[in-house]
């Protein structure tokens, strides 16, 4: 081995060392915002501590870190804040809620566990609601966004003229998703969102209801034409449409309406079924 490459590599170990040496021996309270540590740029020094000698802090990958301390008893609850805080797409209020994580250890280092450990479940119920409200967001987005197409195919039909076939079943439809929307905001205080579904569970139940809402409308509109219900609205004038369009909607809006028709028109069935059998028996016996 030459020479030179000796001395490189001497240089290389020594200049190793005396980074390894000065990492060592800097103090805590030395570190600033731009300083490396463990090859780590501090981008964000929240907390430290010399005569404690820990030291909290954010590096360029965005991960809060901290050195010479130990969160034995608050592990799980550091672990889930900030899987949900890597869930915030936000940039201010990440960095918030990194900084109350940050406060949390903070908190914990200096000796007050049990409110370091009430930061942290305050902080993990604020991202928990953060996501229910998004997913709540997303549910009522596109149940209310599937509406507002329809309505607006409708109007552009009616306003141009459009009068095809499938017209009047598009606006039936219609009249029925805005049932269905009314129905949703009504019972949505009622239903519980879980920070376990995923938001594409929300966005499918969301088109499910919809298409249920515009379906039930069309059905109840064709049970109105077999003279099953309503009868006296079977006619195309512009009175007794505005009647079907409001029985369309509460057909939209009641998700028994239609099962409850159903039953009836069982029960009815059934009914008339056992009278022609008992007729039969009366029939039979007389003969």
């Amino acid at each position: 081995m030459s020479e030179e490459r000796i001395n490189k590599l001497s240089d290389k170990e020594t200049s190793e060392k005396i980074n390894k040496k000065s990492v060592q021996t800097k103090k805590i309270s030395n570190y600033r915002e731009g300083d490396k540590y463990k090859n780590k740029i501090i981008k964000r020094l929240y907390f430290s501590n010399s005569e404690k000698k820990f030291m909290i802090f954010k590096t360029e990958d965005d991960i809060v870190r901290a050195c010479g301390a130990n969160f034995e008893h608050i592990t799980h609850q550091l672990a889930e804040s900030k899987y949900l805080t890597e869930q915030v797409k936000d940039k201010k209020a990440k960095e918030w809620y990194d900084y109350q994580r940050a406060t949390a250890m903070n908190t914990y280092l200096i000796g007050q566990q049990e409110k370091s450990k009430d930061i942290l479940r305050d902080l993990i119920y604020k991202l928990q609601q953060r996501q229910i409200v998004q997913k709540k967001i997303w549910y009522i987005g596109i149940f209310l966004g599937i509406t507002i197409i329809m309505l607006l195919v409708s109007i552009i039909f009616s306003s141009f003229g459009m009068n095809f076939y499938y017209t009047k079943y598009i606006k039936i439809a219609t009249f029925g998703a805005i049932g269905g929307f009314i129905s949703l905001n009504i019972k949505l205080s009622d239903m519980k969102f879980e920070v376990s579904e995923s938001t594409w569970s929300y966005i499918i139940v969301s088109i499910y209801k919809v298409v249920f809402s515009m379906l039930t409308a069309i059905i109840s509109y064709f049970l109105i034409e077999s003279d099953i219900i309503l009868s006296v609205l079977k006619n195309d004038s512009t009175d007794n449409m505005y009647l079907v369009y409001t029985v369309a909607t509460l057909a939209g809006f009641s998700e028994s309406l239609l099962p409850n028709i159903f039953k009836s028109i069982e029960g009815n069935a059934t009914t008339l079924e056992e009278k022609t059998l008992v007729e039969e028996n009366i029939l039979s016996s007389s003969e």
